[in-house]
């Protein structure tokens, strides 16, 4: 008996012992073979929206003085255009996982994205799908940068996010939530 409990007091001792300063990592994504979503274009956004196939009509970037904004947006229809925007601050570590959350413009936390969904028109937003204040990091929510070239003006990464619910003018047919798996894109600038 003593010597069985020598052979399991290492063992205990590891799993008690977090790392507290640890980062999460993402999830490992379910398999993107379930939904075929395949794309032959140089400059791509595609991911399994609510478990279909969704595929943006353009994909470009653009840098301004503080952050990184990529836009993933579809051709108008009836007058309403509709993408995803992911941005983040030049601060952030794009060897790193970023999480998406609301980041403060003012003291940006260098591992926080933003993303949001949105349905605009002429005259300005028809509504969106983002985080709210008060909405808790999941980690289940992130973008990955893969490649980030600013000489050739090219960015590309992956990407899985959920919204929960959006606020959406009644007269635009959206969905109640949300979410966006084996997301992927290359984009170029604007």
């Amino acid at each position: 008996m003593k010597n069985l409990l020598l052979l399991l007091l290492p063992v205990m001792m590891l799993s008690c012992c977090e790392d507290d300063d640890a980062v999460p990592q993402p999830a490992i994504p379910p398999p993107c073979v379930e939904v075929a979503c395949e794309t032959e274009d140089e400059f791509f956004g595609k991911a399994i929206r609510n478990g279909e196939c969704w595929k943006a009509d353009t994909a470009f970037f653009f840098k301004s003085s503080t952050k990184t904004s990529i836009y993933l947006d579809d051709v108008p229809i009836n007058g309403i255009e509709e993408g995803l925007i992911v941005s983040f601050f030049h601060n952030a570590n794009l060897e790193d996982t970023l999480w998406f959350d609301i980041n403060d413009f003012r003291d940006p936390a260098p591992h926080i994205a933003s993303a949001r969904y949105s349905y605009r028109e002429f005259h300005g937003v028809a509504g969106s799908f983002s985080f709210l204040f008060g909405h808790e990091l999941t980690y289940e929510d992130y973008l990955l940068i893969d490649y980030f070239n600013a000489d050739t003006s090219i960015i590309e990464g992956h990407f899985q996010v959920y919204f929960p619910d959006g606020s959406v003018n009644s007269y635009i047919n959206a969905p109640d939530s949300m979410r966006f798996g084996c997301g992927s894109f290359r984009a170029r600038a604007l």
